[in-house]
């Protein structure tokens, strides 16, 4: 069953749409250490709080390079990047980055429960250890995910849409307000995909921010508010924003 957040009242969208962006781009290009050539060119993009939107282009068109460049792990070469107003970096808590299933290291020895708890881990610092609290909210999210019976399985152990699934528990856990998902439903099972189409719909509801690089072209109309379209690290056309 799909367990529903709390009894307290969601903050409206009209609250949550202020006049601040959950993400602004202006003029950011970037490139990735070492090379010359700029991964992404002249980017002018703005997501508004509390909606979806889709990254969209061909392999190699930007997408995790922008999602990169929002997380504050890829420098800018000019422009500016804020999230909530602020530069970005300065909002880590606010943030949470999925990178692509296959960036990660899943032999390494920790349970799917260990995993998700990990999201809390930027409201600990350095010297506390997770409190009950923190323990619960990785439960809530496992269980959101449908991933209670799997909570003390190895990672390694888990097929890749259980991985992924984890993954966005792990992003629930932390309390974002801003996700950065690259490929969530690249190469998933059916259950996989209706889970988190539901939890995405629900952050949604909750004022949450989602922007996904995707291939997926079918459902853009329904699922999300705005599109941003590119090619070769250039924004070719922005829809619905």
């Amino acid at each position: 069953m799909f367990i529903p957040y709390d009894n307290a009242t969601p903050t409206s969208h009209t609250e949550a749409r202020s006049d601040v962006p959950a993400l602004e781009l202006t003029q950011v290009s970037a490139r990735y250490p070492g090379t010359h050539q700029l991964a992404l060119q002249e980017i002018q993009f703005c997501v508004k709080p509390a909606t979806r939107v889709a990254l969209v282009g061909p392999n190699g068109s930007g997408k995790s390079t922008l999602l990169k460049v929002a997380a504050g792990l890829l420098p800018l070469v000019s422009g500016t990047a804020r999230v909530f107003g602020k530069p970005v970096g300065q909002t880590h808590a606010r943030v949470a980055y999925l990178p692509q299933r296959g960036e990660l290291d899943w032999k390494f020895p920790i349970s799917l429960r260990k995993l998700v708890l990990t999201g809390r881990y930027v409201h600990l610092g350095w010297l506390r250890q997770p409190s009950r609290q923190d323990w619960a909210l990785a439960d809530e999210a496992i269980a959101r995910m449908r991933l209670t019976d799997l909570a003390e399985r190895q990672i390694s152990e888990l097929s890749g849409g259980q991985q992924q699934r984890a993954l966005i528990a792990r992003a629930i856990a932390q309390d974002a307000d801003l996700l950065l998902l690259d490929e969530p439903l690249n190469a998933v099972d059916v259950t996989t995909r209706e889970v988190v189409s539901l939890v995405l719909t629900e952050l949604q509801q909750h004022c949450k921010t989602v922007l996904i690089a995707t291939h997926d072209l079918d459902h853009l109309n329904t699922q999300f508010d705005a599109a941003l379209y590119l090619v070769d690290g250039r924004q070719v056309e922005v829809v619905g924003n």
